[in-house]
């Protein structure tokens, strides 16, 4: 194997290594599990790496097969339902989700600049909770309207309302006490994405493009500065057909709550943590822009069954897919390398918190490189 780039994200070698003879061979070390493995040193800065390092498993001690985990979790599996089937431990199977999510938002933000971005979006929050009824949270996300394909996604976790008993709002106050929720979430989620798009838009002079949303009061302040979006909106009580602008985020809540168990209603597998709540939904969301057939069907002369996916749609072509696909098959993804928005990056970095909870799961340093 010969390396791609150094593995020190301050080093010149690391976004422009010239030829071969940037780095030199620097031994090799014996592993139960990927036997021998090579390991380089970069001429320039010093750092030291193997082959491992651009591996998918980097710092895994087993291997584990990932087609099981994405089928799993796209059918509605827990993860310890999948755990079982794989004979792993549930850790295990979760660390492997975190892996893979991080690899399906390398090829979702490698792709996203050769997008066309020419049609109108669709914003909405997607209502879930996590760890438990007392930490609601919206799942932000801005939809291709014609293509439902989905360009991005950030997380507003919610202070608990509605109908409670006397208990409940004494046990809401108690929590409360540790860490309240931030009454903006949501108007700083949406204004991070809608930011972010506006940024592609004006790139491509796609301008006085439509952005559909429902009433909601925050959405009005978080997109007042947009560029090139025309911001309109319907109420939510409108018919949800297919005359409804909203069709592409209702359409998108409908299959998240079909195929995600931790977002099913009255759920019993509900998500013990709103980071790895996240890992999940990016993981689903490259099932559906690139994978899942887009749902309108068509046939060719010899009446054989063609289908494109949610992502050709919004104006990908299959071969760049594909070649990235061959390129980082079983690879990881540098977060250097790629240009994300805040909240793609609290995903990637594993940062969302329920307030006033400490998190006790594990995060590499490896994955800031």
């Amino acid at each position: 194997m010969i390396p791609e780039h150094c593995t020190n994200p301050e080093c010149r070698n690391f976004n422009n290594p010239e030829g071969n003879s940037w780095f030199l061979p620097y031994g090799s070390y014996e592993t139960a599990t990927f036997g021998t493995v090579n390991r380089f040193k970069c001429r320039l800065c010093g750092r030291t790496f193997s082959e491992q390092s651009f591996s998918i498993d980097y710092y895994a001690k087993k291997e584990v097969d990932y087609t099981p985990i994405l089928d799993g979790l796209k059918t509605g599996s827990g993860n310890r339902d999948i755990a079982r089937h794989l004979c792993v431990r549930n850790e295990t199977v979760q660390n492997r989700i975190e892996r893979l999510s991080r690899w399906a938002q390398g090829i979702q933000h490698t792709l996203l600049p050769l997008f066309l971005f020419d049609e109108d979006f669709v914003a909405d929050g997607l209502q879930s909770f996590s760890q438990s009824q007392y930490y609601p949270n919206d799942i932000n996300i801005f939809v291709g309207k014609r293509s439902q394909f989905l360009y991005t996604c950030g997380l507003s976790v919610l202070r608990r309302k509605g109908r409670m008993t006397e208990a409940q709002k004494k046990k809401r106050i108690e929590l409360e006490k540790k860490g309240k929720a931030d009454p903006a979430a949501t108007k700083k989620s949406m204004k991070i994405l809608g930011e972010w798009i506006d940024n592609f838009l004006v790139e491509k002079k796609m301008l006085d493009t439509v952005l559909w949303t429902d009433m909601h009061n925050d959405y009005v302040n978080s997109f007042s500065g947009l560029v090139a979006f025309i911001h309109r909106r319907i109420s939510s009580k409108a018919a949800r057909n297919h005359l409804n602008p909203l069709m592409a985020v209702n359409y998108y809540d409908r299959e998240v709550r079909k195929d995600l168990s931790d977002h099913t209603r009255e759920t019993v597998q509900f998500a013990r943590h709103p980071a790895c709540m996240m890992s999940r939904f990016v993981l689903y969301r490259h099932h559906h822009n690139f994978l899942k057939p887009f749902r309108i069907n068509s046939h060719d002369e010899n009446s054989s069954y063609i289908y494109w996916t949610h992502a050709e749609e919004a104006g990908m072509l299959r071969q760049d897919y594909k070649a990235l696909i061959n390129k980082m098959q079983g690879k990881r993804f540098f977060l250097n390398k790629l240009t994300m928005n805040e909240e793609e990056m609290k995903t990637w970095l594993h940062l969302w918190r329920n307030p006033g909870v400490k998190s006790k799961r594990y995060v590499p340093q490896y994955i800031r490189a």
